[in-house]
């Protein structure tokens, strides 16, 4: 991805965001991040924030609004049954990119976070609307960011709880998440 000096931009392994300062050398730029301090930083791990709509999570996003528009499949509906009298229901979704997109090769690290964030983003949304008590993001375990972010998304989300999914269900790549309702 090329970047600009004086670009926005934040990061894939942790919450806040920066500008870049200069390039140091091909692989990494020296960014002031918001705290007003100036640090290297690989390029790889960096992703410009596109929108002002940016709410500190650690990743660029479009307008939810918008976006949530275009989903076409976010939420497969075999995984899903819609009937809201059961309110014990639990709803999942798995956010590997083989379960989101039917080709994954136009997407660098950044979009495949990104995506995947969205979808969940579009998933609980989803989930609030129809009522439901308990979801479960499949995330993975890998290095942790994509369950990073889920759990900022959620930090800033009220009248819920979540931890770790059952491990002899869902392994260690998952967080299970209890939404009350007033």
């Amino acid at each position: 991805m090329n970047y600009k000096i004086g670009e926005k931009v934040t990061f894939m392994s942790e919450a806040g965001y920066a500008i870049i300062q200069s390039f140091k050398d091909a692989n990494t730029v020296v960014i002031q991040d918001e705290t007003g301090f100036n640090r290297d930083y690989p390029i790889s791990e960096l992703v410009k924030i596109q929108s002002e709509n940016y709410a500190g999570g650690g990743y660029a996003d479009k307008d939810n609004i918008e976006y949530e528009a275009e989903i076409k499949h976010t939420i497969k509906e075999q995984r899903l049954d819609f009937d809201t009298t059961d309110k014990q229901q639990i709803w999942e979704i798995d956010l590997h990119m083989h379960e989101i997109v039917d080709d994954e090769s136009g997407f660098d690290g950044g979009a495949k976070l990104r995506k995947q964030v969205r979808e969940f983003k579009a998933f609980y949304k989803k989930a609030r609307k129809h009522h439901i008590r308990k979801i479960v993001a499949i995330h993975g375990v890998g290095e942790g960011i994509l369950k990073n972010e889920i759990r900022t998304y959620l930090d800033t989300q009220e009248f819920l709880e979540y931890y770790d999914a059952d491990y002899r269900e869902y392994g260690k790549g998952a967080t299970a998440v209890e939404l009350q309702y007033k």
